[in-house]
């Protein structure tokens, strides 16, 4: 079984990259049609190189060329236990064959050949490469239930190791009966405090702060904590009572956005909030920014499927990019940097004023173009990533960020690369896993989560490094 060979200019910019879509040889008999590779006869002997180029958990990347100037060449690789033959055209100076689906903390014996006339006329014995495991890298973690069925977990914000806060509804003993249950739960250092503490008039669904004296969180209205206690700062706004924001953002405690359904806008200049909603047909799911002058938004309209990617800039918000289709499996198969809008789309500025975007992709915006983010495993179009749709990114600069993708898989991006933190957080029943959010700050990271089995509950995970 064989895959279209692509070219790829960044990174290998006289290599032809070939895409080994590797499956399992239990769910595809068909890699057995090819024997292994053997020397039927002598011919070109030590023309043929093969080195490791990367590992990863699900991927092995090769590196092989041939000494031979003569091209194209045909070669051929195998894999073993896998028991996986695949040729391929050799046409610039050497070639990455990546070979995928492969299993992780395994070892393999990777062999190649040159194919000529149908006749194998030079080969290499086998390499032995494994794969990486799983486990994590630097961060110890620890699950909390601070909810009984039926709570809600939308939110969370790190402040530092001794506060964290987060948003939902119905978290704490239920024992103690209903008006006991709160809003917005609070972590100390050593143990998460579900007291009701101020009466939110209903379920939060954001949180966002600046301090421990300077916090906001919001449901249909916009509450502010300057230490000493809450105050809703935008009851003048009757309106706001028939919806409600999803996400919250500022890069200083006079400039903060709010965003959410049907439309709405909200700013926050330190002593005012202003109105900036832009119709009662569009749904905000999250915001990000750099400064006072550009913030982003993510909107996202059904049907007719159609996704927006906002800008606010000289006072103004407007569409930036728009990804429509005619049903949600056209608009999900939108090919290249549209895809990722998709699901509403995570949203994160580093301290450079770069915008990360991730949906089915990750993407970033820099110097004024949009490209997609190499470091990280399986980004690429055509190809189905493991980490099923990106929810969340948060993080201290652009060498230290956290990416929450589907079913509770976080990645981290040391400035080099990804790793893998966390997996499923049920490998036995991922879909259990409905809604997160993620923040860092320093060393330490929360998940906030509902977990469904069968009826939701609030969930948080922390880790520490």
């Amino acid at each position: 079984m064989r895959n279209p060979i692509r070219q790829r200019g960044a990174g290998y910019p006289a290599a032809a990259i070939v895409l080994l879509a590797a499956l399992f040889s239990s769910m595809l008999p068909a890699c057995d049609e090819e024997p292994p590779v053997v020397i039927e006869q002598p011919g070109y002997p030590g023309q043929l190189r093969m080195a490791v180029e990367y590992r990863s958990s699900f991927e092995l990347g090769m590196r092989c060329g041939s000494a031979d100037t003569a091209r194209p060449i045909v070669l051929r690789i195998h894999c073993e236990p896998r028991n996986l033959t695949f040729s391929f055209t050799l046409f610039g100076a050497d070639t990455i064959v990546v070979l995928r689906g492969m299993r992780k903390a395994t070892n393999y014996h990777i062999s190649l050949a040159r194919r000529e006339g149908g006749t194998t006329r030079d080969s290499l014995p086998p390499v032995e490469v494994s794969t990486l495991g799983l486990s994590a890298r630097g961060f110890r973690w620890e699950e909390f239930r601070i909810g009984e069925p039926p709570s809600i977990m939308n939110d969370v914000w790190v402040a530092n190791d001794s506060c964290i806060l987060a948003a939902g509804m119905g978290m704490g003993d239920p024992s103690l009966g209903p008006a006991k249950l709160t809003e917005l739960a609070r972590w100390d250092g050593r143990r998460w405090h579900t007291e009701r503490t101020y009466d939110f008039g209903g379920e939060l669904t954001a949180v966002f702060g600046f301090s421990e004296s300077d916090i906001w969180v919001a449901n249909s209205h916009a509450f502010h904590y300057d230490g000493k206690k809450w105050t809703n700062v935008s009851k003048q706004f009757g309106a706001y009572a028939q919806w409600y924001f999803r996400d919250i953002w500022g890069d200083r405690p006079d400039n903060v956005w709010f965003v959410g359904a049907r439309g709405s806008i909200m700013h926050w200049d330190g002593v005012k909030l202003t109105t900036m909603n832009r119709g009662p047909d569009v749904t905000f799911y999250s915001v990000a920014g750099s400064g006072d002058s550009v913030a982003y938004a993510v909107s996202w309209f059904y049907p007719p499927y159609t996704g927006h990617l906002w800008r606010y800039r000289r006072g103004v918000w407007s569409v930036w990019m728009t990804l429509e289709g005619r049903n949600q499996t056209e608009a999900n198969m939108k090919y290249h940097m549209k895809t990722f809008l998709i699901h509403g789309g995570a949203l994160w500025c580093d301290e450079t004023g770069d915008l990360l975007v991730g949906g089915k992709y990750l993407y970033s915006w820099h110097a004024e173009r949009w490209r997609m983010v190499e470091a990280l495993e399986g980004n690429e179009i055509s190809y189905q990533p493991p980490y099923h749709g990106i929810n969340s990114i948060s993080g201290n600069n652009s060498a230290d960020y956290v990416m929450l993708a589907g079913y509770g898989m976080v990645y981290h991006y040391n400035g080099q690369d990804f790793s893998l933190e966390r997996g499923y957080w049920n490998p036995a029943d991922p879909h259990a896993w409905v809604g997160a959010h993620i923040s860092m700050s320093g060393n330490t990271v929360c998940v906030g989560a509902t977990i469904s089995d069968p009826i939701n509950r609030a969930f948080v995970v922390v880790g520490r490094r």
